[in-house]
């Protein structure tokens, strides 16, 4: 718990230090868990966390861009590869399917698994 806060703390910080932001989260009462935290900044950016602290969703508005140190390393290194210089502005995650998604901002959608 003090990992993931010291993690979304120093995320926020780092790339986001001028947005004023909203958090909120879904707690299951019966299971006495938090299962999901969701930051929402005042540009419409957008990230969701899953219970295990991990990114499921970061959705990009007014410029903002998914920092390179969210995405899976070989999803970084591929894009570094074929798509240099051009801005992720959507990235999901499905860690069950082992599926990931980012949109670019040329509208380009890349399903990687």
């Amino acid at each position: 718990s003090k990992h993931f806060i010291k993690d979304v703390t120093e995320l926020v910080n780092t790339y986001y230090p001028h947005h004023h932001m909203k958090q909120s989260v879904t707690y299951n009462e019966q299971l006495g868990v938090i299962t999901r935290y969701k930051i929402t900044f005042d540009s419409g950016t957008l990230i969701v966390y899953n219970k295990c602290g991990k990114i499921i969703l970061f959705e990009c508005y007014e410029n903002d861009f998914v920092p390179d140190v969210v995405l899976p390393k070989k999803i970084r290194k591929y894009l570094k590869k074929e798509y240099l210089g051009i801005n992720v502005i959507k990235y999901y995650a499905d860690y069950s399917k082992k599926e990931y998604i980012v949109v670019l901002e040329n509208d380009l959608s890349i399903t990687f698994n």
